[in-house]
């Protein structure tokens, strides 16, 4: 974090993809691929989004699943994908299988001593389905409206007959083959996301519901949830994902060309359009040449759809809309929550600012003022959890729920 006063011009693309696949990568628009950050220390929310990082190591997510299957259910599966870091320890993880008819569990799978593959892979399957490390029965998927949630825990903290728990919850898909929405088995996805319907592309038997691209979306979020044809068994997708000659079906759509800190795993991007409160300021072209940017490096489109703000990280401001000026950067702050995974970490420094915040601010510190409201806002915000430590002039962490 900043340590002076001075302005700073810092080409800061992060290292910490060395340690997780699911990144959220802050970009203001200056020397495009380079990230420019021009801030003063009291400006103390551009200080905030320089660190974001999966809790533990990579992100594991639920990348595939096939519960309806042709005849007696032999082919079921599910696939776990850490992102592409490979060979990912999945100790301390367990997989819980809730039945929708009750809501509650009727299996719980633990993952101690296992690791994906050297691509990111592990399957849990019937015994003839290819690259199957655990092996379970036949109908031993439940057909929906159903759900698996994956947690960080252990198998006995799951007896069969457990109640839907948020508890510890990393990723989860509810699923179903033309069923109602289960309400209950919901709560375990972002509010918002959708049921995903594995014969939504009308033949249940040969599909399965699975992330497009691999690793897309962000965990507890089925968006980029799709009905193709089971990737990990037939690998029909080929010709249409992967790159030419990869022979990899959909495990082949990663992006040739691009940067590794934004290859496989499609990860989040936050373009932050600075000082666009000058006249001269041109955000539009400015969007567009970020976008012309992405094009050229063979970005996907899940990465082309970046989220944009527009403001002053001088003047800590920032909006949604280029033609409306903001007031704090707190639109920013939403943008990082909104994009980083469940489990993910925001650090922000100065939070204490000098023990004023405890005091009754002077009418024109507004450096204070929005430092006060700062630490009220993350405080009562129930997305994430908060922990002030007394570190320096004061270290807020943030916690994605």
């Amino acid at each position: 974090m900043v340590t002076s006063s001075n302005l700073i011009n810092n080409m800061f693309i992060t290292l910490l993809g060395m340690f997780t696949k699911k990144l959220v990568l802050l970009l203001t628009f200056k020397l495009l691929i380079k990230l420019h950050v021009q801030m003063k220390k009291n400006y103390f929310l551009s200080l905030c989004f320089l660190l974001f990082l999966t809790a533990g190591y990579s992100q594991i997510i639920i990348n595939e699943l096939d519960a309806d299957t042709a005849g007696t259910d032999t082919m079921e599966f599910l696939e776990l994908y850490d992102g592409g870091v490979g060979n990912t320890a999945l100790d301390g993880l367990v997989l819980v299988l809730y039945n929708g008819s009750n809501n509650l569990s009727y299996n719980a799978i633990d993952l101690d001593g296992f690791t994906t593959d050297a691509d990111g892979y592990f399957v849990i399957g019937n015994a003839a389905v290819p690259n199957v490390s655990i092996v379970i029965p036949s109908n031993g998927l439940q057909n929906g409206a159903d759900a698996v949630g994956l947690y960080t825990g252990d198998g006995t903290g799951f007896p069969n007959g457990s109640a839907v728990s948020m508890v510890d919850l990393i990723d989860a898909l509810v699923y179903d083959t033309n069923d109602s929405d289960d309400p209950e088995l919901l709560v375990l996805l972002i509010t918002g996301e959708s049921q995903v319907n594995e014969a939504g592309a009308g033949d249940k038997d040969a599909h399965s519901s699975q992330r497009v691209p691999n690793g897309s979306g962000g965990a507890r979020n089925t968006a980029k949830a799709g009905q193709l044809g089971d990737d990990n068994q037939s690998k029909q997708l080929q010709t249409t994902f992967a790159p030419t000659g990869s022979g990899m079906g959909n495990r082949g759509a990663v992006l040739q060309g691009f940067p590794t800190v934004l290859g496989p795993g499609n990860l989040p991007v936050v373009v932050m359009i600075n000082k666009t409160d000058k006249p001269a300021a041109r955000p539009h072209w400015a969007v567009d040449q970020v976008f012309d940017l992405f094009v050229q490096l063979d970005a996907s489109h899940d990465l082309l759809d970046f989220h944009v703000l527009y403001g002053s990280s001088r003047d800590g401001h920032a909006s949604v809309d280029p033609d409306v000026q903001g007031t704090t950067m707190m639109p920013l702050l939403d943008a990082i929550i909104e994009n980083v995974n469940t489990g993910g970490i925001v650090l922000v420094d100065n939070v204490l600012w000098s023990g004023k915040v405890i005091l009754e601010p002077d009418e024109n510190d507004i450096d204070t003022k929005a430092i006060i409201a700062f630490n009220e806002k993350v405080r009562s915000d129930k997305r994430v959890k908060s922990l002030l430590l007394p570190i320096r002039d004061g270290l807020s962490m943030l916690r994605k729920l």
